[in-house]
């Protein structure tokens, strides 16, 4: 069942996926669960290294990945677990009182909300291709071994920007200086980063209004 993906470990054949789409990770991650995957919308790109924690449960495992694309892992009921994201169209009509609504009650708690969010990450995509210069061609003696050497050259701007990844986003609606900064907790890339400061200010701002 979906629900032993919360308190039961990874249980994962191998520690780290390689060059894997999120459907691709989730669907290793549940097989032995015996649950079947299904995605709705597009993924985006591979993550070049989709790791696993030592003792992380299946859904944590999960979800951080989920998390860095701005995607929902949802249960379908009947077995399965369905990748999809929060609905984009509007309802018919608006919501008026008096009118179609009877009575309504508020709450309102700003308390979860910062006024700039940062998530922060790093990732070894730049670093996996290093800039190797070509080795030294100073005559050497014919009775000495020859000797090739190779220097590695200190990573470019490119490079840098590859290696550490960072995502910023701004509450308008908190005027006081109330930063908060998050750590990716896979490998992050540009993408990665900004769609985690999307999630990361977005779910506070909607959990600080809620109405029944």
């Amino acid at each position: 069942m979906a629900n032993d993906l919360i308190d039961c470990a990874a249980m994962a054949d191998q520690a780290e996926y390689a060059n894997v789409k999120l459907e691709d990770a989730v669907a290793r991650i549940a097989k032995p669960y015996g649950l079947t995957v299904r995605s709705e919308i597009d993924t985006g790109e591979p993550f070049a290294r989709y790791s696993i924690d030592l003792a992380e449960t299946a859904f944590s495992a999960i979800e951080k990945g989920a998390r860095s694309r701005r995607a929902l892992v949802l249960s379908d009921g009947i077995g399965g677990i369905v990748i999809t994201q929060t609905g984009k169209t509007r309802a018919p009509a608006a919501l008026t009182l008096p009118g179609n609504v009877l009575r309504s009650r508020g709450t309102f708690d700003y308390s979860g909300r910062h006024s700039d969010t940062t998530v922060r990450g790093q990732s070894e995509g730049a670093a996996a291709s290093p800039v190797v210069r070509p080795a030294s061609t100073r005559r050497q003696s014919r009775s000495a071994p020859r000797i090739d050497r190779t220097v590695t050259a200190a990573p470019t701007t490119r490079e840098r920007r590859g290696i550490a990844a960072t995502g910023r986003a701004v509450d308008d609606e908190i005027t006081p200086h109330c930063p908060v900064v998050h750590l990716a907790r896979s490998q992050a890339d540009g993408t990665s980063t900004q769609a985690g400061r999307n999630g990361a200010c977005a779910r506070p701002a909607a959990k600080a209004r809620s109405s029944h």
